[in-house]
């Protein structure tokens, strides 16, 4: 069964349930939620906190490294494969079996990614109110 949260659930729409994802997170780089689907029910605020917490990991051994911060980290155990990727403030994480090859899953978070892009230059920005008093 999968379960959605409901805000930003539109960006998930791509998400197949029946396909090989088990997870895909949309997330603040602070570990707060988007959205977020699951195969099966598992606390979200979990993976999401531990999901930003590995990205800014690799990051900052990256950066100390002196190569520039990643935008996308794959990582692999012996089961899963998971793709985190950073595109402005928000980071997507999409886990799957192994036998999900990578370049399944950057295809997916291209098309989640662009989606999220259009959706937000779709948005009314809000405009600054200037008040001068004299």
């Amino acid at each position: 069964m999968a379960y959605i949260q409901e805000r930003g659930a539109s960006i998930l729409s791509i998400v197949d349930p029946d396909g090989p994802l088990d997870a895909a997170l949309l997330l603040r780089q602070t570990g707060i939620l988007v959205a977020g689907w699951t195969r099966n029910a598992v606390p979200h605020e979990v993976l999401t906190v531990m999901a930003a917490t590995m990205f800014a990991s690799v990051q900052t051994i990256a950066e100390t490294l002196g190569d520039a911060s990643p935008s996308t980290i794959v990582v692999e155990t012996e089961s899963r494969r998971l793709l985190a990727t950073k595109f402005g403030t928000d980071e997507l994480i999409l886990v799957a079996p192994k036998s999900a090859t990578e370049g399944f899953l950057r295809q997916v978070a291209r098309r989640i990614v662009r989606k999220e892009l259009q959706r937000a230059s779709a948005e009314p920005r809000a405009r600054a109110s200037i008040v001068v008093k004299g």
